[in-house]
């Protein structure tokens, strides 16, 4: 008998902002991890993650062991694994650098 393994994975576009009150939620309770693609023509220089131990909870920047804030650098036409730091959190919206409007861009999440 051959045991069937089912993975999950889901693949979804999100607009992010500067401010936390505005970028969307994302769910990340069925996940493990992930992907950020940064499209081409994106203003988006840097990544920083605000998280919730619920849906539409609290939600409170992200920071390592060392107590340093979790952020990541980006390019455009790049893709980034999102942080394991992120492991623990059910939610978590995505906060931009300074930039002048909203932006899309696409998530990779995997179980």
């Amino acid at each position: 008998m051959t045991a069937v393994i089912q993975r999950y994975s889901e693949s979804k576009s999100v607009t992010v902002y500067a401010s936390t009150d505005l970028s969307e939620e994302i769910s990340h309770q069925s996940y493990a991890g992930g992907l950020v693609l940064i499209p081409n023509g994106s203003s988006i220089t840097s990544l920083k993650f605000d998280v919730s131990d619920a849906s539409g909870g609290t939600f409170e920047r992200l920071y390592d062991k060392s107590n340093a804030e979790v952020s990541i650098t980006v390019a455009v036409d790049r893709a980034y694994p999102l942080p394991d730091e992120l492991f623990g959190a059910a939610s978590f919206k995505l906060v931009t650098n300074n930039i002048t409007s909203d932006e899309t861009i696409k998530i990779f999440l995997k179980a």
